[in-house]
């Protein structure tokens, strides 16, 4: 049984919960003593579900006889898999950057890293899916 399956719940799960956790400490910033340490151990458990997932993602590719190279009907879910890679890091470095000084420019990046991180995560997942589906 390939550990692909079970590696995707977890930034399918964390990232969205990180991303709406920032949003919502943007929108109400007297929750960011409460919820700031929760959301940098998100952002960064975001980052390695997703080289986990990425990892495991590249060796059901070899199992089922494709390649980076060559990826058939999996290359969209790739491609949001890579992107999904990109965008939990920068939703990490956001969630420090906001930890670190709330200001209006790391309030921004924030939300712009939620709104991307939660469009690549529906993105990754639902390609997924429809492979799995159809």
């Amino acid at each position: 049984m390939p550990l692909h399956p079970l590696a995707v719940h977890l930034p399918v799960v964390i990232i969205p919960l990180t991303a709406l956790g920032l949003l919502a400490w943007v929108l109400v910033p007297s929750l960011g003593a409460k919820v700031r340490s929760w959301l940098v151990g998100g952002g960064v458990l975001g980052v390695i579900g997703t080289a986990w997932s990425n990892t495991t993602g590249a060796e059901l590719l070899k199992d089922i006889g494709r390649s980076p190279q060559n990826p058939g009907d999996v290359a969209p879910h790739m491609m949001w898999g890579n992107a999904l890679v990109v965008a939990s890091i920068f939703l990490a470095a956001a969630a420090i950057a906001l930890w670190y000084k709330e200001t209006v420019v790391t309030q921004i990046a924030a939300v712009i890293m939620a709104v991307v991180a939660l469009i690549i995560t529906f993105g990754a997942g639902h390609s997924g899916a429809q492979l799995v589906w159809h």
